[in-house]
């Protein structure tokens, strides 16, 4: 408000709460307000929201990534020691009652057939040899004469025979004795043993966290950069400008790729006031200005479409010159002009503002 020579604020009330003449009085002193700062049109409004967006987008482009630590939940596997119950078999000694067959010996009776030999006479027909005197002559020499004579006759004779007898002997017999043992014998039991078992749990864990900041966090900064620009603007007295100070050097060259814009046609052109005195200067919305974003060592080209009031151009002589106004319009012919047959032309507005040498310069 300072800066504009705006002393006080505007009360503006609601029309229903004030007569005809207070609200005729409110009117005048609004309109008198109004002729103290500047206007600035819609478009020139529209223009800066476009150069906010397109500035907050630069930001947001050239921002570091941003790190920090937070805190997530996240699902782990807790381990705990549990006690399970198990069965298991426990020996133990027992006495136990068993019946035993136990060997005795004994004298067993048994018949058994004996033999033996025994004489018996049989009667049995035996040639028996016989002597006798001889009849005759040869019987009275003393001869004698053999004869065979069959008898019966009792002889004994050994035979084998068999006869029963009684006879002992020794045989292992067994009887049922009732004994006692110690066995070992098993039993289920309970017991309980610790095993380690796992649940799912949950955990706070810190993260390393990579983030850009969405590009509306930028508007506001962006505005901030514009509005130094257009109140520095301000501030730098009209008449200081002279006409010699404009850009002139530009040429014609094609469109830069990532500047948002509308297509220029041959007829637009767009006026770039540098002094109050010397008229309009028009460029073709193509021309190309070098454009400083804050120093000499930070400078890029931008179309004359695009330029803003604010803006600060490098003007012919190394200086910089902050463009107060822009309004567009149109122009009734384009200039061609060319430096030789070989090099392409420069399309110029009527009033384009070229260098030329001076006295004693050979060169443009």
């Amino acid at each position: 408000m300072a800066e504009q020579g705006v002393a006080q604020l505007v009360v503006w009330q609601h029309g229903e709460s004030l007569d005809a003449a207070g609200v005729q009085a409110e009117l005048a002193e609004l309109q008198a307000a109004l002729r103290q700062v500047p206007g600035v049109s819609t478009s020139a409004l529209e223009d800066l929201w476009q150069r906010q967006r397109s500035r907050a987008q630069e930001l947001y482009d050239r921002q570091p990534a941003r790190t920090r630590v937070v805190q997530v939940e996240e699902e782990c596997a807790e381990e705990y020691i549990d006690q399970e119950d198990y069965e298991e078999q426990e020996p133990y000694t027992a006495h136990e009652a068993y019946t035993e067959q136990e060997p005795y010996t004994e004298q067993e009776a048994y018949q058994e057939n004996e033999p033996y030999t025994e004489t018996v006479y049989q009667n049995i027909p035996v040639d028996v040899q016989h002597t006798k005197r001889r009849g005759g002559l040869a019987g009275a020499l003393g001869g004698r004469k053999t004869y065979t004579v069959q008898e019966t006759r009792s002889v004994p004779v050994q035979v084998q025979k068999l006869r029963s007898v009684t006879r002992h002997r020794d045989v292992t017999r067994y009887r049922a004795v009732q004994r006692t043992r110690e066995v070992t014998r098993y039993r289920p039991v309970t017991r309980q043993r610790g095993v380690t078992r796992y649940r799912t749990a949950t955990r706070m864990v810190d993260r390393n966290v990579e983030y850009f900041l969405p590009v509306e966090d930028f508007y506001n900064q962006a505005l901030e950069q514009i509005l130094g620009e257009v109140r520095a603007g301000f501030r730098a007295p009209i008449d200081s400008i002279r006409p010699e100070d404009s850009v002139s050097q530009v040429s014609v060259a094609a469109s830069i790729p990532g500047i948002p814009g509308r297509a220029p046609s041959d007829d637009d052109s767009w006026s770039f006031i540098s002094s109050a005195r010397a008229g309009p200067q028009c460029f073709l919305p193509e021309a190309l200005f070098q454009v400083s974003a804050g120093g000499l060592d930070d400078t890029y080209f931008l179309h004359a479409q695009h330029l803003a009031p604010g803006s600060c151009v490098m003007a012919a002589d190394g200086q910089t010159v902050r463009v107060t106004r822009v309004v567009e319009h149109q122009v009734p012919e384009i200039l061609e002009l060319r430096t030789g047959a070989y090099t392409a032309p420069l399309r110029i507005s009527p009033t384009h503002r070229v260098v030329t040498p001076g006295q004693g310069q050979t060169e443009a």
